[in-house]
């Protein structure tokens, strides 16, 4: 299987795909629960060693308003995601700062949009 940017292609293309899904529906960009918990692992899975815990509040950030209309807890979203329970308090956090924040072009380059 081919890399793409260091990762398995099959990896890239279909967060790839979860993510252009929601590009389209910009006006109604309601993802469900386990899109969520797959771009999650994804952010996880490309953080930096000593991000790791920054990179899980920017999802909280950057997906706020989407988790809010999934009707899903952030709990919720990391048990799908399969990352350890603690980190619902990182993504909690990072919905709670949204309204007050904005992340910066370019720190989360391989989600653009």
């Amino acid at each position: 299987m081919a890399a793409v940017n260091g990762e398995p292609e099959s990896n890239s293309l279909h967060i790839s795909c979860v993510i252009n899904m929601a590009r389209r529906k910009k006006t109604e960009r309601t993802l469900d629960p386990q899109a969520l918990a797959n771009i999650l692992t994804y952010m996880y899975d490309n953080a930096a060693d000593k991000n790791i815990t920054a990179m899980i509040q920017l999802f909280g950030i950057k997906y706020a308003e989407e988790i809010k209309r999934s009707g899903a807890t952030a709990a919720d979203i990391v048990r799908l995601s399969k990352l350890r329970d603690s980190y619902d308090t990182e993504v909690t956090r990072g919905i709670r700062l949204a309204p007050y924040v904005t992340i910066k072009p370019g720190v989360l380059p391989f989600l653009s949009g």
